[in-house]
């Protein structure tokens, strides 16, 4: 989906921040999870995760274009696969 919403001459730029900062949240995540699970129950970073992936979810949908995967092509754009 992201590929149809960025012009193709700043996709490569754009993959490499989205990859960058998804190399560098990695160790973060690790260390918040470790201090919670030091602090919290276990049970409870069940439940954080679970409603933290619903919120994610949800606020993506609400910012996806309504036309976006409707299985039409743009102008002068070839449908493959």
């Amino acid at each position: 989906m992201l590929q149809r919403l960025i012009p193709e001459d700043l996709r490569g730029r754009v993959f490499g921040v989205v990859f960058t900062l998804f190399g560098l949240a990695n160790p973060f995540g690790s260390l918040a999870a470790g201090l919670a699970l030091h602090h919290l129950p276990l049970a409870w970073s069940w439940y954080a995760s679970g409603v933290a992936g619903l919120w994610v979810v949800v606020a993506i949908w609400r910012h996806l274009p309504a036309d976006l995967g409707d299985g039409t092509a743009a102008e002068g754009e070839q449908v493959t696969g």
